[in-house]
């Protein structure tokens, strides 16, 4: 095969990641010529060798140093040698998409009720460490493209959106139906959490968010229910304490057989008037007016105060507390 002389790639489109120069014959004295936005590694036996920024370079072994050192190259000459040529892209990806194949199961923590989250968005990365790319991520493949990153990155988003969501809406108790107002945080700690991992393989995670995350109709349907039906029972559950504590207030006040007054019954007394002629400065002393008893309440009075309260009792409440009434005057009247 025809030694080259001259080394460059410029691709048709910027959907690239990494290219294979398709030729391993090169010499001492050829040209690389690497664009902007691209670096250019040699590789020999696996082993990620010497790196090129943009601009032409004339091979020798003083900008091969290490591949020099490998294959025990002699210095000056047009000595021949064979290796490996990846150029790698640098520009920013923006858009490019993530989305759950397949539904993410979780518990509503109030409703105990499972729901499937379906979620998507886009992220944007860009190549940090092009040696660690080649060497962890690219293998034997001679080239890689923008769905290729996402393919091989995917099960690693999911797996830290699902460990996400869960940490929000099940180890914190968080509602299912407040998922929309969360995306924001579940955008950024998702970023986080793929930002550290992703850098082991030399991408940089430059943008991540979440544009959508929708729990199916029927199931949001379900939990509406549920949650009203929860809703009703914590006001049923207030409305029968206070029926109960209406029910004791009628029953208290009808305790007292000896003409005491109950909680609900007040005596009125009214002040006594002093005569308008008495000198201020020797006031005459006024006698405490005598106490006057309150007549008790009869039964037929109290069986009454509770049929007035009916509307606000239910009929469970309602019947023990005509019971529990005639059973106190029955009571009181031995």
């Amino acid at each position: 095969m025809a030694i080259i002389d001259r080394v460059k790639y410029d691709p048709s489109s910027d959907e690239w990641f990494v290219w294979k120069f398709p030729s391993e014959d090169l010499r001492l004295g050829s040209q690389l010529i690497v664009n902007q936005s691209q670096e250019a590694l040699f590789v020999k036996g696996g082993q990620a060798l010497d790196l090129f920024g943009p601009g032409t370079h004339t091979l020798t072994t003083g900008n091969l140093p290490l591949l020099a050192r490998l294959v025990n190259m002699p210095f000056g000459g047009q000595t021949p040698f064979t290796a490996e040529i990846w150029f790698v892209n640098k520009t920013v990806k923006r858009d490019l998409k993530w989305g759950t194949k397949m539904p993410i199961q979780i518990m509503d923590c109030e409703a105990n009720y499972p729901v499937h989250v379906r979620s998507f968005g886009r992220w944007g990365i860009r190549v940090s460490d092009s040696a660690s790319l080649i060497r962890q991520v690219v293998g034997a493949q001679a080239n890689l493209r923008g769905e290729k990153i996402l393919e091989y990155f995917i099960g690693e988003i999911l797996q830290k959106f699902t460990e996400v969501i869960t940490r929000i809406f099940v180890n914190e108790k968080t509602s299912v139906f407040t998922i929309s107002a969360q995306v924001n945080r579940i955008a950024r700690e998702t970023s986080d959490d793929i930002t550290a991992e992703f850098q082991r393989f030399g991408i940089e995670v430059v943008n991540f968010n979440v544009e959508g995350a929708s729990i199916p109709p029927d199931e949001m349907k379900q939990l509406q229910d549920i949650y009203r039906t929860l809703k009703l029972q914590r006001e049923g559950a207030v409305a029968s304490q206070s029926s109960l504590d209406i029910a004791r207030g009628i029953l208290e006040s009808g305790k007292n057989p000896k003409g005491g007054a109950g909680p609900l019954v007040m005596p009125v007394v009214m002040p006594q008037i002093m005569p308008a002629a008495m000198p201020q400065s020797q006031p005459a002393p006024v006698p405490a007016p005598a106490p006057q008893a309150v007549p008790s309440r009869s039964l037929k009075d109290v069986l009454q105060e509770i049929e007035e309260a009916r509307s606000l009792l239910d009929d469970a409440t309602y019947q023990a507390m005509k019971k529990e009434a005639i059973d106190k005057w029955k009571n009181q009247s031995r």
